[in-house]
């Protein structure tokens, strides 16, 4: 447990400070380590991984005016304000501060609620929530992408429609007479190619550090409000990295307006909603952010199922809170002293195909067959490339989620006799 926590943090520091690569990207790179591991350590290097990321994507915002993660977008509009009032190093602070108080706020609320939620564990089961939730989370997705409406409508049905290749969860074959279909079209050489690797190259123009000191700034009552905004936030499908640190945002600047205390309230309720957003999956075993339905992709592989029997009445869950409440101590600690060592990244020329070439190499080495896989990755590659000017991520969800989908949509329909 403490290797995959280790591991996790500092691997989120890395793909929080590099513009295109963020949490889902970074899984997808570290995968063939993940599937070295078991389940308990799988959700601990995520979950330590998943508060890394937050807690550099908004250092990366502030000093170098480049958002490392698409939530940092609140740390990169209140640095331009702060850097002009010469309180640049208080907004690292805020930042260091928040995230802890934050994090470890959320995790207090977690243990706080969760013998509230037991007696609807056994509502939580049942196919038809299980569907709704799905489906709910899946229009979530499509709604909030940066496509029109239309648009990311046709691509999700584009990513069910390859998920639907191969044997379904109910036996019927969709191989088309092709033997390597059988089970399904891999999802490594999809998502690097109608996904990342296109992203990778988008513009990301590299800017002269402002600051490298911080200075201690905090506000109880603002990150008291802000965690409790940002946990909530973090239970929306498909916004939930966004929705709470907006939230605490507005608040904030309702009642005050003050640039410095909108970003603590931001960065607070950020990694407030980093720990919330794992709950769904832990008890329903439903994704609502993209990174976790690779790592619930991963676990079903393993044969294992989330609910509440497996995570919480296991004692499973109690087990980690100390050491994640340590881990994000040790963030703070790293995001407030640390900072130049941190921004040295940005200063590596070509990062983008370096890290194109890792991923690619990452597909070679998990790839049973290296051949096939590749021939799908140049594929699916032409397709991200034609569409790189849009939003591919519905394609990507649908696709990951489309197995899910179908199994519990149908067995609903087949309870209540409409098949």
């Amino acid at each position: 447990m403490i290797t995959s926590l280790i591991l996790g943090c500092f691997f989120g520091i890395f793909t929080g400070l590099l513009p295109g690569l963020g949490l889902f990207s970074g899984l997808v790179l570290i995968y063939p380590y993940l599937k070295t591991l078991d389940v308990s350590n799988i959700i601990i290097f995520y979950i330590s991984m998943a508060a890394a990321s937050q807690y550099t994507g908004s250092i990366s915002a502030i000093v170098l005016k480049i958002p490392g993660e698409a939530n940092s977008v609140f740390a990169l509009k209140e640095s331009k304000i702060l850097d002009k009032q010469g309180k640049t190093d208080q907004a690292l602070g805020a930042c260091a501060i928040g995230s802890v108080v934050g994090g470890a706020g959320a995790i207090i609320l977690t243990w706080s609620i969760l013998p509230l939620l037991e007696p609807m564990v056994p509502y939580m089961f049942r196919s038809d929530v299980k569907a709704i939730i799905l489906l709910l989370s899946l229009c979530a997705f499509i709604y909030f992408s940066d496509n029109k409406l239309i648009i990311s409508l046709v691509f999700s049905i584009i990513g069910f429609c390859f998920s639907l290749v191969g044997i379904s969860p109910f036996g019927v074959e969709r191989t088309f007479g092709i033997e390597k279909l059988v089970g399904g079209i891999p999802w490594y050489p999809v998502i690097l190619g109608v996904l990342i690797i296109p992203k990778l190259f988008e513009d990301n123009s590299k800017v002269s550090l402002n600051s490298t000191n911080v200075k201690f700034y905090f506000n109880f009552w603002i990150t008291v409000r802000s965690t409790i905004l940002g946990y909530v936030g973090g239970l929306v499908p498909g916004i939930s990295y966004i929705i709470g640190p907006k939230l605490a945002w507005i608040v904030e600047n309702k009642i005050s307006g003050d640039s410095l205390k909108r970003l603590l309230a931001a960065e607070t309720a950020n990694n407030a909603s980093a720990y919330s957003m794992i709950i769904p999956l832990l008890l329903l075993s439903v994704p609502i952010v993209s990174s976790e339905a690779i790592i619930l992709d991963l676990c079903n592989n393993k044969g294992f199922q989330f609910n509440w029997n497996t995570t919480i009445a296991s004692g499973w869950f109690s087990s980690t809170i100390i050491p994640i409440i340590i881990i994000n101590v040790f963030l703070g600690f790293i995001s407030y002293y640390c900072i130049k060592w941190l921004t040295i990244w940005r200063k590596i020329p070509k990062i983008n195909i370096f890290i194109s070439l890792l991923l690619i190499l990452s597909l070679i080495i998990n790839a049973n067959d290296i051949q096939y896989e590749m021939l799908l990755f140049f594929l699916f590659f032409g397709l991200g490339f034609v569409l790189r000017k849009f939003d591919t991520l519905p394609i990507v969800l649908t696709f990951l989620m489309g197995d899910q989908i179908e199994q519990n949509v149908i067995r609903v329909l087949t309870i209540y006799n409409y098949i």
